[in-house]
């Protein structure tokens, strides 16, 4: 799986990452999401790779859901297939 790069060359991943952090720390979104800010710090700067359980973990926080950002955009941005995203994008409705 490689990272899919979005228009600021950073990877599509950092980008949503960010959106859905909106102005909360880093920390803050993690915690929400029930992941270490560590690890959410790795997958947002590319040193390591999302699994579907973590793209799920950051669409399903509450306020990442009001910016319309779905587990399937995660999934395509850590480089999942389609399938992939189809899978449990159908899962979360």
């Amino acid at each position: 799986m490689d990272a899919v790069m979005g228009a600021s060359g950073r990877s599509k991943i950092y980008e949503l990452i960010n959106t859905a952090q909106g102005s909360r720390s880093l920390s803050e979104y993690s915690r929400s999401c029930g992941i270490s800010a560590a690890q959410l710090s790795r997958v947002k700067n590319g040193l390591c790779t999302s699994s579907k359980r973590l793209c799920q973990r950051m669409a399903n926080e509450r306020y990442t859901q009001e910016t319309g950002i779905t587990s399937a955009s995660f999934l395509k941005a850590a480089g999942y297939d389609e399938n992939d995203a189809m899978v449990v994008q159908a899962y979360d409705a």
